[in-house]
């Protein structure tokens, strides 16, 4: 009785353990990528949380400043727009990202014409609303800092090869950056009442 050839039961389990372990890596690649996509949208949760709160504290000092600051009313009406689109479940982190820098812009421009008014100096809320932003600032820009990191090494991961492969076969898209400002406007306090 003659005896099959082994070397194709032998082609067939070498391609079968390469295909497995391509497979393998791509598995693993893949994996990675989500573990740090999920890395970034954690840390965006947490700084998201920061700037709701920020928000929320803004909106005490434009309410303070809206009537006596007539002629930014155009901007008051863009914050309010976008405070309406950041609540939005529909949006993405980079879309959350591009209005929260519009609106850091908008309440930057409505605190220095805040400071230039006098008669808002002595406002209590007004004095109020910039203690509480001060004192939220450097835990904001630690949040920032975290998001960009995660958000830095999820970006890495899917720029650079094998994963490179993986990440445009699955759709994996880059995220955008916070700038971390020094000091914004809206985390300075005001002067005091006694100083010009």
């Amino acid at each position: 009785m003659e005896q099959p050839p082994k070397l194709p039961i032998m082609a067939i389990a070498l391609t079968t353990i390469i295909t497995m372990a391509v497979l393998l890596v791509i598995s693993s690649i893949h994996n990675s990528l989500v573990a740090r996509r999920k890395d970034a949208e954690k840390a965006f949760a947490n700084l998201d949380l920061l700037l709701k709160k920020r928000h929320s504290l803004l909106q005490k000092l434009f309410e303070a400043a809206r009537h006596i600051l007539t002629s930014e009313q155009e901007t008051f009406e863009r914050i309010a727009e976008i405070r309406a689109l950041s609540i939005s479940p529909d949006l993405d982190t980079d879309q959350n990202v591009e209005l929260e820098l519009e609106f850091a812009k908008l309440a930057d421009r409505i605190v220095a014409a805040a400071r230039d008014c006098p008669t808002l100096k002595d406002n209590p809320i007004l004095q109020e609303a910039q203690k509480e932003l001060a004192d939220l600032a450097p835990e904001l820009n630690i949040h920032m800092r975290n998001y960009n990191a995660a958000a830095t090494d999820y970006n890495n991961a899917c720029e650079s090869f094998p994963s490179k492969t993986v990440a445009s076969i699955c759709s994996f898209k880059r995220r955008k950056l916070f700038p971390v400002p020094k000091k914004t406007q809206a985390a300075q306090p005001m002067p005091d009442q006694g100083t010009e």
